[in-house]
């Protein structure tokens, strides 16, 4: 119920505000800041809550990984294609809301789902680390699905990581609604291929966290 309500929320929260907003004060950066956020965000922020809940919910069916001869790579391969996809297509269904409603340029159009596509590989990755290490499988009263400190520890980890990645593009935002930048901006491709290589670094990090995770918990379950 979580996964496919926060998708919503992500849109339909937005574009009030924005409605209002852009009645209050028409400006174009609001519409540029709205068109973005609609684009950008929902996708990475369902591989975020979709990742770490991802082994958790399968509460007391987790013996059939137990019985199965699954490996630890596979395991970690289901899991991170599930949550990928899906993101991939809330980031679809909402990019196309965004477009039709704040028409933005197609720069605008091209960098955000750029960096959602980046968020995503990486969050997601992340996301399903702190899944696999703070898995709770207790479904009485409620099931829990993740510890509550490590879901936050996760949030915590996913806002540095995602910040990390959408950095190089901080001083291109900062120019274009007019406040002043210590360092000029690189050119805008420089700035996506260096956002690239961070969420490449992150992901490949987070993978062997992962697998090493997934492992010790096959292990300890037929232990």
């Amino acid at each position: 119920m979580y996964i496919f309500i926060m998708p919503i929320v992500f849109v339909i929260v937005p574009l009030m505000q924005s409605f209002g907003a852009m009645r209050t004060y028409p400006s174009p950066l609001f519409q540029l800041f709205f068109s973005a956020w609609i684009l950008l965000i929902p996708g990475p922020a369902t591989a975020v809550i979709m990742g770490e809940m991802i082994l958790g919910e399968e509460g007391g069916a987790v013996w059939h990984f137990f019985s199965s001869p699954i490996s630890a790579s596979n395991l970690l391969r289901c899991k991170y294609g599930i949550v990928a996809l899906f993101s991939f297509l809330v980031t679809a269904i909402c990019s196309i809301i965004g477009i039709v409603i704040f028409q933005p340029s197609a720069k605008v159009i091209t960098v955000s789902l750029i960096e959602s596509a980046f968020l995503i590989i990486a969050l997601a990755m992340v996301s399903i680390e702190s899944g696999i290490r703070g898995a709770d499988f207790v479904e009485i009263p409620r099931p829990r699905m993740i510890r509550p400190w490590t879901a936050l520890a996760n949030f915590i980890l996913c806002l540095v990581a995602g910040l990390a990645i959408l950095a190089p593009l901080l001083p291109h935002v900062a120019a274009r609604i007019g406040l002043p930048i210590l360092l000029a901006p690189f050119d805008l491709y420089i700035s996506l291929i260096a956002s690239g290589v961070i969420a490449s670094v992150i992901t490949y990090m987070f993978y062997r966290l992962a697998l090493k995770r997934a492992k010790d918990f096959l292990m300890n379950a037929e232990a």
